[in-house]
């Protein structure tokens, strides 16, 4: 699985989506 590591450019997007998500969860939206 990855981590919240933007690896290259192509990646941000699923980086952006995994860890905001992730937080969104956290945060209990």
């Amino acid at each position: 699985m990855q981590n919240c590591i933007i690896v290259n450019l192509r990646d941000f997007e699923y980086y952006l989506y995994s860890c905001l998500n992730i937080v969104e969860l956290q945060e209990g939206f």
